[in-house]
């Protein structure tokens, strides 16, 4: 156990409230219409903000520890209630930063936004009027790159097969000329003056 105790822990009690409070202070986060918001966007699953509890509690409080952990989650969502985000129209949020309408880029998440893309295509299946278009899917080489893959690894099974498939029409080209080949023969060994009957 460390020398420093914080505000949050003094003389065996656990304050939930001011663990809340020093929580927000180092996190950005924001708690509307069910569900917690970051800088990424909607946090789908709150495991990973209970195990960074778990882990600034887990020197300081004992017993029951998950117990608390469920408690301060409850706290940090009346903490963090905000109401519901207006509308941003002059802007997309992006996974890698924000994309104004007037064509500037801003690296980095500076603010909490409702929903941050991550190029998921969700909104291209529900647009009803068909307006939106994933630029970054048909880029993606790592995404694509398996049937480029699976090309070159195949290349030397399907030249072996053309290569079987051309011997086996020689082949056969050679046997269908072979009768021709035959009956021409037969004919020059015949005198000038015989009578073929067909």
């Amino acid at each position: 156990m460390s020398n420093f105790t914080p505000a949050w822990f003094k003389k065996g009690f656990f304050n939930e409230s001011l663990f809340c409070d020093d929580f927000l202070s180092i996190h950005q986060l924001l708690y509307s219409n069910g569900a917690f918001f970051t800088p990424d966007g909607r946090m789908v699953d709150p495991m990973p903000l209970r195990c960074e509890i778990f882990e600034m509690m887990r020197e300081y409080v004992g017993a029951n520890l998950a117990k608390k952990v469920t408690n301060v989650v409850d706290v940090l969502k009346l903490a963090a209630q905000v109401e519901d985000f207006p509308p941003v129209t002059d802007r997309i949020a992006l996974a890698n930063g924000t994309l104004y309408l007037d064509g500037t880029f801003q690296e980095g998440k500076p603010e909490i936004v409702p929903d941050r893309c991550i190029d998921c295509g969700s909104c291209i299946r529900i647009c009803p009027h068909k307006a939106i278009k994933s630029v970054g899917d048909s880029l993606d080489i790592l995404k694509h790159a398996f049937g480029v893959v699976a090309m070159v690894a195949m290349t030397p099974l399907i030249t072996v097969q053309l290569m079987g498939l051309v011997a086996q029409l020689k082949t056969r080209k050679a046997r269908s000329a072979q009768p021709l080949l035959d009956a021409a023969a037969l004919l020059a060994e015949l005198p000038d003056d015989a009578i073929i009957e067909l």
